[in-house]
């Protein structure tokens, strides 16, 4: 892809070599849209811009509609939940995974995340490109740092592009870091946004945008629609000479008035880091657009309306059939309305053309039919299994076995989403939010150290629940075999274990203490338990060595034993030392 400069002419260019990699799409995708999802995506360019007419003709029978819903819920809910963590950071180095302040501080890092990205309204963002991802097999966002006065110490917000605004292009390992964007703003927005650079204190720069807005915001026309379109694009070193200023940083950012002056940019700007995150469901080799489940069941969607057309049309010609009437009633008062009375003569009366009796029954199976074959291939069938399933009673095992056999049908589609959307997501933010001061800085043993990230959520630890489950069924096994042969015990590491699993269930930190800590309280308390023992031994011991002591005493009053020997007697018993 042809490297961005800051000359319009170019970047304009760019911006439309992107659209004619996307043109074969676009007809598809309009397809896709009307029956599924009619106002969610932009493919009709400026004159759908606050549509509010009806838009969903097509859709007779919704199975379509909710089975996506269900997929875009299911997916959020199963991957980065709002409601339980479900990221881990762990450092590259093993031996700085079981170091006790590197957990600590990890663990406090993912807390401020999660709570920040509950604040900024990121999760909201996610829930919605889930439903694009499901729907045309893309989505794309922009994650980048807000500063204004609701948050004085700086944020994050991730912006949701709405399907049909945004164009792509990949580098050589297929990574989306290119993205055109047209979005439609009003005269009001751009003048803000641009002319007054979103401080409206500010002194007004006229000479970025053209004299037609410049005379709508005059004559008071300020929400008149204007199209403006955005390019993100690397910038390379020979093109530009790169720095720390907005125009010369390594991603553009570039801003113009669509059909405005071609010399004048809105605003050029830039980023240290590509803010691109864009997902695919599934992509085959260099593809730059992935492909979507509602892909797949978009014929059986459209059967399905035809389907249920046809049945409502039966039963309307079975309930409401057309009739015959005779010429000398074409002007009377005769009513087919129910308890309507009509006097007439028998043989002039009103009878149908023909009478059917349509398999209602039969055709609502068929219906079934398709509607099952669209959930299956919208995984809303998984996503449902137990709420769907006509079984009151159902096992815990079974439970297992069938997040398993989920996972079978989502594992590659979830790995991309972590390697394509949350990975980005994850270390985006950290950075963000450690340039801001809102997350303290690490360690000195953790700094210019590598990251990884453990995926924690309900649909990750699917994936490791081979492991957990051999771990159950092992320290299950040693369990029942100690009730007969209480040494076995010994074979098992307990503390490994412990630690194994904690592991593999992603559990907080702070939940399990240092090693060092561990052996210290085992010390404390093995040293504690021989002192008890001590005492108890020597309350038992005490009245016998009483007596002894009583008995040696009268013997050696009565001069049966001497000083020395009752000395000796004594010590033996353990009453002198």
């Amino acid at each position: 892809m042809t490297s961005v400069t800051n000359d319009k002419t170019k970047a304009a260019a760019l911006a439309d070599a992107l659209k004619r990699l996307r043109a074969s799409y676009n007809e598809h995708y309009a397809e896709l849209q009307e029956y599924f999802l009619p106002r969610r995506g932009s493919f009709f360019g400026q004159d759908r811009i606050d549509n509010g007419s009806k838009v969903n003709d097509r859709i007779i029978n919704s199975t379509g509609t909710i089975a996506l819903r269900t997929l875009q819920s299911g997916m959020h809910a199963g991957i980065s939940s709002p409601a339980r963590p479900w990221f881990r950071l762990v450092p590259a180095s093993e031996e700085l995974r079981n170091a006790h302040d590197v957990k600590e501080y990890l663990d406090m890092v993912q807390r401020i995340m999660r709570q920040v990205f509950q604040s900024a309204g990121i999760y909201n963002s996610l829930h919605v490109s889930y439903g694009d991802l499901a729907l045309y097999g893309t989505d794309c966002a922009i994650l980048e740092e807000v500063v204004n006065e609701h948050s004085p110490a700086g944020g994050i917000v991730l912006r949701q592009l709405e399907p049909g605004t945004f164009w792509l292009a990949a580098d050589a390992e297929n990574r989306v870091t290119v993205c055109y964007h047209e979005v439609a703003l009003t005269v009001e927005q751009v003048v803000g946004q641009f002319v007054y650079n979103g401080d409206p204190s500010a002194s007004p720069n006229w000479d970025v945008v053209s004299t037609t807005i410049r005379n709508l915001w005059t004559k008071g026309a300020r929400y008149e629609p204007v199209v403006v379109s955005r390019l993100i694009a690397p910038r390379y070193r020979g093109d530009v000479v790169l720095g720390s200023t907005p125009d010369r940083m390594p991603v553009a950012s570039l801003w113009w008035e669509a059909g405005g002056p071609s010399d004048k940019f809105l605003r050029i700007g830039g980023y240290r880091r590509n803010p691109i995150i864009a997902s695919r469901w599934y992509v085959s080799g260099n593809e730059i657009y992935g492909r979507s489940p509602a892909m797949d069941c978009l014929p059986d969607v459209k059967m399905l309306q035809v389907m249920e057309r046809d049945r409502a049309e039966a039963v309307k010609r079975m309930l409401r059939p057309p009739l015959n009437a005779p010429t000398a009633l074409r002007n009377t008062r005769f009513s087919t309305l129910p308890g309507a009375i009509n006097f007439v003569d028998i043989d002039r009366g009103l009878t149908p053309i023909y009478e059917i009796n349509p398999p209602i029954a039969d055709l609502r199976l068929d219906i079934k039919e398709v509607e099952q074959r669209i959930n299956a291939a919208l995984f809303a069938d998984l996503f449902l299994m137990i709420s769907l399933s006509d079984r009151r009673q159902i096992t815990a095992r079974e439970i297992e076995e069938r997040h398993e056999e989920k996972l079978i049908g989502l594992g590659p589609v979830l790995e991309l989403q972590h390697k394509e959307k949350l990975r980005p997501l994850i270390f985006g933010a950290l950075t963000l939010l450690l340039e801001q001061g809102r997350i303290p800085p690490p360690p000195s043993a953790l700094r210019d150290q590598p990251l990884l990230i453990d995926y924690i959520s309900l649909l990750a630890q699917a994936q490791k629940v081979i492991s957990t489950g051999s771990l159950e069924r092992f320290s299950a096994f040693v369990g029942s075999i100690a009730a007969v042969v209480p040494e076995v015990v010994d074979a098992l590491d307990v503390d490994a274990a412990a630690r194994e699993y904690a592991d593999l269930i992603g559990a907080p930190a702070t939940v399990l203490r240092d090693e060092d800590e561990v052996a210290a309280i085992r010390q404390a308390r093995a040293a504690a338990m021989q002192r008890q023992m001590q005492i108890e031994q020597a309350a038992k011991a005490a009245p016998a060595v009483t007596a002894v002591a009583e008995g040696a005493r009268v013997l050696a009053e009565s001069g049966g034993l001497g000083r020395d020997n009752v000395t000796e007697l004594l010590r033996r018993v353990g009453a002198l030392p």
